[in-house]
């Protein structure tokens, strides 16, 4: 589960990503959209882990971040 920013925090990670690739290239995270991971986990069965987090989720009151 992860949060994509938006607009000009997106633009700037983006921005920043550039200018490390160019001075470190095939940098890992260099190639990954802009993104804060929330959950991260190993399932043993991935198609009942799904259904358990759409049943989870929707009952997930929505939050505010401020940076």
């Amino acid at each position: 589960v992860f949060l994509e920013p938006k607009g000009e925090l997106r633009e700037s990670i983006l921005k920043w990503k550039t200018k490390v690739s160019k001075i470190m290239p095939n940098q890992p995270y260099c190639s990954h959209p802009p993104h804060c991971t929330l959950f991260h986990s190993e399932v043993r069965c991935e198609e009942k882990a799904l259904a358990q987090l759409k049943s989870i989720l929707p009952q997930t009151l929505p939050f505010e971040l401020e940076v």
